[in-house]
């Protein structure tokens, strides 16, 4: 089983001419790595993280959760 959400980040967009901030970084800010890592924390163990570009700006995280599912014994 998998769930999936979409986190918008189009309040805080990046783009390439951006010119490089002081922690040299050309894409994130310090707000949109917190985003990140918050997303990575809220999948679990089993999950995937994407970042999805909109006309070269990052727009959205996309949050995808899995769970293991327990090995049950073949019926006969």
């Amino acid at each position: 089983m998998y769930m999936t959400t979409v986190k918008s980040l189009a309040k805080h967009p990046v783009n390439r001419s951006t010119p490089l901030n002081s922690s040299g970084l050309v894409f994130l800010d310090a707000q949109q790595i917190a985003l990140i890592d918050r997303a990575l924390a809220a999948v679990g163990d089993f999950g995937e993280i994407r970042l999805i570009k909109v006309k070269g700006k990052i727009r959205f995280i996309q949050k995808l959760a899995s769970e293991e599912m327990a090995e049950r014994p073949a019926s006969r």
